[in-house]
């Protein structure tokens, strides 16, 4: 396979959202400081540390995770189907402290880094190149990835804070995304509880491929 037929399987599968994993299988420790480089050092605005990120690969932790990852708005049934937070890694968006990080290092500041509003803005902005790109690398090395922000922030918060208490930044800024290997026999959106019992599925919102996203080329 060519890289460029690599390249389009790995975009085809990044875009689905992957609910089911085989947890008897793991990531190795090379997989993940590569996924966390790319991570860290994707392009940012004027090349600053806009967010930190939280991540883990323990079971335990990302039970606790997928306990919280649902919309209170949600019907019961719906609450119990985030299973991308399930995966074998899952990597956390924040948004920066202003009070532990220097994001201003770098480059003229412009004020950028101490107005709220622009802060905010910025983080949401590099967090979705991080995280896409990270998506991506992650389906190169035949892993499948799905995105979450459906987790209830507080508790995620409190979460976070036992057990590195010095992470006082709660917001989400790039969304919560699962990483691992799937159950290759299912697909996708195809849901099994903690006991490795079939749940039932996801219902795929969409399932064209491309979108009707409108393309303009500018040219002279």
């Amino acid at each position: 396979m060519t890289l460029e037929e690599q390249l389009k399987t790995a975009i085809e599968s990044a875009e689905r959202c992957q609910r089911n994993w085989d947890l008897t299988k793991a990531i190795p420790q090379e997989h993940i400081d590569l996924l966390l480089k790319v991570a860290t050092t994707s392009p940012t605005k004027q090349n600053k540390e806009w967010y930190q990120i939280v991540y883990t690969t323990d079971r335990d932790i990302i039970e606790k995770l997928y306990s919280i990852a649902y919309e209170p708005r949600d019907s019961e049934y719906e609450q119990k189907l985030n299973t991308q937070i399930r995966a074998h890694m899952v990597m956390i968006w924040l948004h920066c402290n202003l009070e532990k990080d220097n994001i201003s290092r770098g480059g003229e500041d412009h004020g950028e880094s101490t107005r709220q509003d622009t802060r905010e803005e910025n983080a949401t902005f590099n967090a979705g190149i991080s995280s896409g790109v990270v998506a991506l690398t992650a389906n190169m090395l035949g892993y499948r990835t799905g995105f979450c922000q459906c987790v209830i922030e507080d508790e995620l918060h409190s979460l976070i804070q036992s057990y590195y208490p010095d992470i006082t930044q709660q917001k989400i800024c790039g969304g919560v995304l699962g990483i691992g290997i799937p159950r290759h026999k299912d697909q996708h959106h195809i849901v099994y509880d903690s006991n490795d019992e079939l749940v039932g599925y996801h219902a795929r919102i969409s399932i064209d491929d491309p979108k009707t996203i409108t393309v303009t080329r500018l040219q002279k």
